[in-house]
């Protein structure tokens, strides 16, 4: 053994003796192997297992120091080494653990096995591995896997177990052109493998962090490989093979002690590393080796593992022992910021990354279309109750309707009797005319008879007279049995002026009327009407106008003024006779006649009459004294309306009376 390697294990075997004599409370002996580290010689021997040196002393541990007795295992336990980059801080640290396992369970009762990186996620996949030591990126990779961490790697220099690991990014120190990550991009890279945790995922990370995108950063990656391959990686910074290197926690340290020569000629770029830190770091610390566990191995087995490893002292030069790591998030999130591990489905758009980026979405997605769901079934089922509800109501109402229809049939009965009681009133109304002039033309002719007169063409004249005057009483007969039956009158285009001369004339020819009477024609309109109906406005209109003339007790005039103007025709008729405000307002309200002999009924027919056509009728007092009536039509046909005299207002005799100048009774 070297003196570096005695130099070595006597510090190990003083720090287990100094811990001792603590824990006994011996104080002074504590102290004095303090002050004597470095002046006594430490003789001890070693073995080597697989080719890694072992403490002797630990392999000396006797196992009634365990707290509890070994496991009675019923096959061996399998435990497996990933094969690290060596040299390795940490690797003074596996034989003797493996020598402590050997103990534990019995020499012939451990079975040890060295793996790569795919060789031990293929084993622990198909359940061969009961125990593995790796680093702490591997054991969270196949956390899917089941597996469980027991214990983490810790040295004196490096105390805190989620914190033992990372990366210096080195190049050549001659090299100007290089200081920042930056400067690299485009440079030749070397590292181990490309499944490597400090040699490559932790740098990648960090690169990451300063927004830089590591595919196609560097223009090659010369991969190393694992065990004591990067040795070399040094050589070729020099020679100028690689421009950069990703070498793990202290590699470059440790290679330096042995190759002395190189000094000074390396520099580490984008330094992490804090003060009283001995290795220069370029990446933040992560949990560094780990001792896991499958889910294939015996509970007992784990708890057996765990306290045998936890009972180990310090080792080697730099007093590496296992603690446990308690915080595995920093490996998680570097999984996760890479997109690798774990994580490598957020690298492609796949189902599982769509659900795990988006599940909240999904979420709220799968809440809104059940709602939408179970607010259609709702709405589905409201309208079924209301459609339902609907057509019971339809139903209702059409027997409803047939039931008002039936009603009203009656009632147009009930009605129409009452409208020919009512007819028989309107019919001695206009039935005065014509039989006074029948009347006065009979007397006429019979004075004519008795005189012996025997001029032809008066009696002719007297005769004809005789026919038009009994021809109109036959028409008003028709046309009251025509209300009675509610037939709608028959509609040709009528000269207004015609009408209006053949009243005039036919109220001349009576002599019962003092005030003249004269026609004045500024347009001659034709409208689409009733001769008969026209002629009764006409006539009706003139004959109050001549009644209130004569009853003002003047030799008055009455004018009729026949007129056109915006497409209706115009009927005024303007007497002499008496008229006030009140008077005029009665008249346009229809409150009724005021005259004790009067029926009512004349301007309440013309009224009807002039509505059916779309006209109207409006009364307004004169400057002069007297009244105007003024009767408009339209020119143009209007639909026809029921007639005025089958109206209910003319039936009832509610709204019959609308003049205070109707003409008197028969």
């Amino acid at each position: 053994m070297s003196a570096k390697s005695h130099k070595s294990f006597g510090l190990h075997l003083f720090r287990y003796c100094q811990a001792i004599f603590a824990k006994a409370g011996i104080g002074a002996l504590s102290a004095l192997l303090l002050v004597s580290s470095n002046l006594l010689p430490c003789v001890a021997s070693a073995q080597t297992d697989g080719g890694y040196p072992v403490d002797a002393t630990l392999m000396r541990v006797p196992a009634h120091r365990f707290a509890t007795p070994a496991v009675n295992v019923k096959r061996p336990v399998r435990v497996a080494i990933v094969k690290y980059v060596r040299p390795a801080p940490n690797e003074e640290i596996v034989p003797a653990s493996v020598a402590a396992l050997r103990q534990y369970f019995g020499e012939d009762r451990v079975r040890v096995t060295h793996l790569s990186l795919t060789e031990l996620a293929d084993a622990i996949r198909r359940g061969e591995v009961d125990v593995f030591l790796s680093s702490a990126g591997f054991y969270r990779r196949l956390a899917d896997e089941g597996v469980k961490s027991l214990v983490s790697a810790v040295s004196l220099s490096y105390p805190d177990p989620n914190h033992g690991d990372g990366t210096a990014i080195v190049t050549a120190a001659d090299r100007t052109d290089i200081e920042t990550l930056k400067d690299v991009k485009g440079g030749v890279l070397a590292t181990s493998t490309p499944t490597a945790f400090t040699g490559l995922l932790v740098p990648y990370g960090e690169m990451m962090k300063q927004g830089f995108k590591v595919d196609g950063f560097f223009s090659e990656t010369l991969y190393l490989g694992d065990d004591d391959a990067m040795e070399t990686a040094p050589g070729h910074l020099l020679d100028g093979t690689a421009d950069v290197a990703f070498l793990r926690l202290c590699f470059l340290e440790e290679w330096l002690e042995r190759h002395p020569e190189h000094a000074g000629k390396f520099k580490v770029i984008n330094r992490k590393d804090g003060p009283g830190e001995v290795c220069a770091r370029s990446t933040a610390l992560y949990p560094t080796w780990t001792v896991a566990t499958t889910k294939v191995t015996d509970p007992r087995v784990s708890r057996s593992v765990t306290q045998a490893l936890l009972a180990l002292k310090p080792t080697g030069s730099n007093g590496i022992y296992w603690g446990v790591a308690t915080d595995y998030s920093s490996v998680d999130k570097l999984f996760r910021d890479t997109g690798t591990g774990p994580y490598a489905y957020l690298n492609t758009w796949s189902l599982k990354r769509f659900i795990a980026e988006y599940w909240h979405w999904l979420m709220l997605a799968t809440v809104l279309v059940a709602g939408l769901i179970l607010h259609s079934v709702r709405v589905t089922q409201l309208v079924h109750k209301r459609t339902a509800a609907l057509r019971r109501s339809l139903a209702e109402l059409q027997v409803l309707k047939e039931e008002a229809q039936g009603a009203a049939q009656r009632i147009e009965r009930l009605e129409r009797a009452g409208v020919v009681a009512q007819l028989s009133v309107i019919f001695a109304h206009e039935m005065r005319q014509p039989l006074g002039a029948i009347s006065l033309y009979s007397l006429g002719l019979r004075r004519m008879l008795g005189n012996g007169s025997t001029d032809t063409a008066r009696m002719t004249d007297v005769i004809d007279r005789l026919d038009r005057q009994t021809e109109r009483a036959n028409e008003i007969v028709a046309r009251v049995r025509s209300y009675a039956k509610a037939e709608q009158p028959t509609r040709v285009l009528v000269s207004l002026r015609e009408q209006v001369d053949r009243a005039a004339a036919d109220l001349k020819t009576t002599g019962r009327y003092r005030t003249a009477l004269r026609v004045v024609v500024t347009d001659e309109p034709v409208v689409t009407a009733d001769p008969l109906e026209m002629e009764l406005v006409a006539l009706n209109l003139m004959k109050n106008a001549l009644e209130a003339s004569d009853a003002a007790g003047g030799a008055g005039e009455v004018v009729v003024t026949l007129s056109e103007e915006d497409e209706r025709a115009i009927i005024t008729v303007a007497d002499d006779g008496g008229g006030t405000r009140e008077t005029v307002e009665r008249l346009n309200r229809g409150l009724g006649s005021t005259k004790a002999e009067g029926l009512g009924l004349g301007l309440s027919i013309v009224r009807g009459i002039l509505e059916a056509y779309g006209g109207r009728l409006a009364f307004s007092t004169r400057r002069q004294g007297g009244l105007v009536a003024r009767a408009t039509v339209p020119v143009r046909e209007v639909s026809a309306e029921p007639s005025p005299l089958d109206d209910d207002s003319l039936a009832t005799g509610d709204n019959a009376v609308r003049d205070n100048r109707d003409e008197k009774a028969s």
